[in-house]
């Protein structure tokens, strides 16, 4: 698939340490690990768009109960 790995990871690193304050770099690699799979599977036959991208993105931070960081994550993209 054609979409950017790190760019994924810097807006979550982003988000993070703009609620954080931190750093939490496993945390957010499981994260992006979870995306790329989602993304994997759900666009076998194409690539996803910007928005697609950020709404998985968004689901996975919330499932690790990561609110502030998904707030911050909506409000930054």
């Amino acid at each position: 698939l054609d979409f950017d790995r790190i760019r994924i990871q810097n807006a979550i690193h982003k988000a993070y340490q703009a609620t954080r304050g931190q750093e939490e770099t496993p945390l957010i690699e499981i994260i992006v690990d979870e995306v790329v799979v989602d993304l994997e599977s759900a666009y076998l036959d194409g690539i996803p768009g910007v928005e697609s991208i950020q709404d998985v993105v968004e689901k996975k931070i919330a499932e690790k109960g990561l609110f502030d960081v998904a707030k911050s994550y909506i409000l930054y993209r």
